[in-house]
């Protein structure tokens, strides 16, 4: 372990102490990953069940990206519903993606936290990926949840692009 909290039989202990408990740990495990075991993103888990035509269970698992490490371990699995259709608008500073879906309406969606674009040229965040993703017109398959009457994307499939 990197750091680690003393006390003292005198002292007082306080809320930060508590929380470092935990999180000293996991920053020193964040970076075993990140410097030794896996320098970009894998995955472990995550098996897929179709439940209905548009929803699909995602089972438990690990995804390791950028050092740190993410994972599902909800009970039965994370239910999504799947779009597709064509991309109208791309905001990334609003995070938002309008979509013309596969039935002839237009849908707005939220990215959620971590959403990730799986593309031709690789896997990427939705917020960060480089301009040549979710142009006009591209062809996704949206997988996402709904979360206080928001359509919330948690990962998207570029099956084409456009220009």
């Amino acid at each position: 372990m990197e750091r680690k909290v003393n006390i003292q039989d005198w002292q007082k202990v306080t809320v930060e102490d508590f929380n470092n408990f935990g999180l000293f740990p996991r920053a020193s495990f964040d970076h075993i990953v990140a410097d030794t075991l896996i320098p970009g993103m894998a995955y472990t888990g995550f098996t897929t069940v179709q439940n209905a035509p548009a929803v699909v269970t995602v089972g438990n698992g690990r995804l390791f990206h950028a050092g740190l490490v993410f994972y599902n371990d909800s009970e039965g699995g994370a239910s999504l519903d799947l779009a597709i259709g064509t991309v109208v608008t791309f905001d990334r500073a609003a995070k938002t993606l309008e979509v013309n879906t596969a039935d002839g309406t237009r849908q707005l969606f939220q990215l959620g936290e971590y959403c990730t674009i799986n593309t031709a040229r690789g896997v990427e965040e939705a917020v960060t990926a480089q301009a040549h993703v979710l142009k006009k017109g591209g062809l996704v398959v949206l997988y996402f949840t709904q979360e206080g009457g928001q359509k919330v994307v948690r990962a998207i499939d570029e099956i084409s692009h456009s220009g």
